[in-house]
Order: C-alpha cells, then structure tokens, then sequence
C-alpha cells in the first residue's frame, strides 16, 4: 500500500523520523505530510496505533485526470467498491480542493457520494447510507488542479483524539500538537519535565505517554480499517499483544497551574487514564516558583489574546521572562505562543525559533537557555 500521512505544517520531518523509529521505512516529505510505500496491513496498524505527531493515515486507491465533475462521477463509478467494504456499511466523503477548474468542494463530495451509492444500488439494488460522524468507511477525494486522488481513509477519527480527556477546557492545545513540541525540544527523556501552565494537562500528558513509551492510541482501538474487506484480523490481534518497551524512568513530569478548577480535573484525568502515578500536579501560581534546585527543560503554551484574553499580554509575557531568568537558572525553556509581538516582551534571546501552527494560528515555539 501506498499512503499519505497528514500532520501539522512544521511536524513533517518530526514525522518522517517517528514513521522510520516505528516501521523502519523511509519517508518523502509533502507539504503537511509524508508519503511512504510498500505499506503491509501489521505496519498499517501499527502505525495508526502508535504515531503520536499523524492526524490520520490515508491508503492512496488510484488517481485520475479529470477535466469536469461528471469526471469526478464517472471515474468513482468504476472503482470495485464491493472489493473495499460492504453495502450495509455507513460511508462519509471528505474532500480537499486546489483547483481553478473545481471552486465547489461541496458539489465534489455530492457528485462522489452519488458515485459510490449508485454502483452499489446498480449490484445490489442496495446502498450505504451516508454518515458524516462516526462513519464506518471513510472516503477521501483530493483533487489539484485537474489531478484527482482516491483514497481510504484508515484513521476515522483524528489520531490526535487519544482518548483519555474527560473534560472540556477552553483553548486546548492539539495532542499531536504538544507531542510535536516535546519532540522538536529534543528531551533526552532523563532531565525532570515541567509545563509550569498545564491547562488541561495535554503536554505533560503527552510527556508521560512518550517517556513510558505508552501507545499514542492506548485508550483506542476503533479504525476505520477494522471495516475494511481487506481487514487482516490476525494481524491486527498480533499487533496488539505486543508490548512497548518501556524506557527507564529516571526523572519526573511536572504540570502546575494557578486554576485549582483545572488542576481537580487533571487529577481526575489521570486516575482515568492510569496515568496518575507518571506525572506529578499540583495548584502553583508560576510568578511565585521558589528557585528551582535542579536543571529542568520547561515547555508551556501560555495564554494569548487570540486564545484565551489577557489584559496585558505584554506584561504577563515580561514577568514570564523575568520568573525564568531569576528562578530557573541552569534550564532550558520552550515557549509556544501565537502572539508574535508579546512574546518579544520576554526579554531573553531565544537560541531556537520554529514557526508552526496552532489550528489558523501562526505561532512561535521558542528556546531559551537559562545561564
């Protein structure tokens, strides 16, 4: 199988190189992905179950020149659903359109939605019913200018939804997102962890997850691939009794927060998750950290006026610089922020800046080294 993994622009190499630590296998990098071939069905669960920087994997069907959406309708057609999964399936199109010759995305998904349901009607006289949410199959049209790619879906739903949030919290930060964080900061996975304003505890949680070397997917075992005519149950079953190993703990994760709401909450995620006994949290007002005696890395997503509204953006950043520099001497911190000008108020010199993405956000993850 050929397919194409999607990410967050910024993640692709972080993802090329988790695909050649779990498979094996080298990657092309695409603009907010990765393409790899000579796929098996094992490595395709494998990866679904352990990639923590994917938001979902794609199975390239075939590719065709289309010229008008009776094209689009005529080339879907033909394809041998009935070889790919079965009528009493619940179906969903997606598609994704760069095209001065196709402006109506909505009219590509309606003319491919007709497309399959007509040819298992002609073979049956039955049809899938259409399923935006939860669908079994998954169909993804991608089409550029005048080149249209069929694909399978083998995700579902998005790899970043790992399954173990409870509760919703304002502005969350993605889970693939905050893995792409820990990773591109380079923890060698010894020196103790911190994120100093949790929130939810998504990075913490995402620490914990890669430290222990725990499944991405541990908490989930429902793909759209489990659908799939194709779907090699022994495989699968094979996949799944083989355990990680586990990294030697030697440090610990750290999550704080000034909202004891918030901190309820995490505690409450982590008993959930069986997690509790991997990461440390605790009620702490960051501008009141006691000088720390030990080398930490710290990585936090601090609030920003386009996420969660501060009064002073630009002071609450100055007094986050001037809490690193006079309490966390000896460590290294990385700041994620979409706000590009308070971020400058930190008053430190960063050693890295990495422009990436937070959902339409441009941000900013910067390092700065505290002598």
């Amino acid at each position: 199988m050929e397919i194409i993994i999607k990410t967050f622009h910024g993640l692709e190499e972080v993802l090329a190189e988790e695909v050649k630590s779990i498979i094996n296998r080298s990657c092309q990098l695409r603009k907010r992905a990765v393409f790899v071939d000579q796929i098996t069905h094992q490595e395709l669960y494998t990866l679904n179950k352990q990639l923590r920087t994917a938001l979902r994997i794609l199975v390239q069907h075939s590719s065709y020149t289309v010229h008008s959406y009776e094209d689009i309708y005529s080339a879907l057609r033909t394809i041998k659903w009935e070889e790919l999964f079965y009528h009493h399936n619940t179906i969903s199109i997606d598609s994704t359109v760069y095209s001065q010759y196709f402006k109506n995305s909505q009219f590509v998904m309606h003319k491919s939605k007709d497309a399959v349901v007509d040819h298992f009607r002609d073979l049956y006289n039955k049809r899938p019913s259409v399923e935006r949410k939860n669908a079994d199959i998954r169909i993804n049209i991608h089409i550029t200018e005048r080149k249209m790619t069929v694909s399978l879906d083998s995700s579902g739903e998005s790899l970043h939804k790992r399954g173990y949030k409870q509760a919703e919290v304002r502005a969350p930060i993605n889970e693939v997102l905050a893995a792409g964080l820990i990773k591109l900061s380079e923890w060698d996975l010894v020196k103790p962890f911190w994120d100093p304003m949790c929130g939810s505890g998504t990075i913490p949680m995402e620490a914990a997850l890669l430290k222990y070397n725990i499944q991405s997917q541990f908490k989930r075992d429902e793909f759209c691939f489990r659908h799939w005519k194709t779907f090699d149950k022994k495989s699968w079953q094979q996949m799944k009794r083989e355990k990680l190993t586990p990294k030697t703990p030697s440090s610990p994760i750290y999550g704080s927060d000034i909202d004891t709401d918030v901190i309820f909450d995490l505690e409450k995620q982590l008993r959930s998750a069986k997690l509790q006994s991997h990461i440390t949290v605790k009620k702490q007002n960051f501008f009141q950290t006691k000088e720390l005696n030990e080398e930490r890395i710290l990585i936090f997503n601090p609030p920003y006026n386009k996420r969660l509204g501060l009064e002073d953006a630009k002071g609450f950043y100055k007094m986050i610089g001037d809490t690193l520099k006079q309490k966390c001497k000896g460590s290294s911190a990385w700041i994620f922020s979409g706000d590009k000008e308070a971020i400058k108020f930190v008053g430190l010199r960063p050693s890295k800046k990495i422009i990436l993405y937070n959902g339409p956000i441009e941000a900013r993850f910067h390092k700065f080294d505290l002598f």
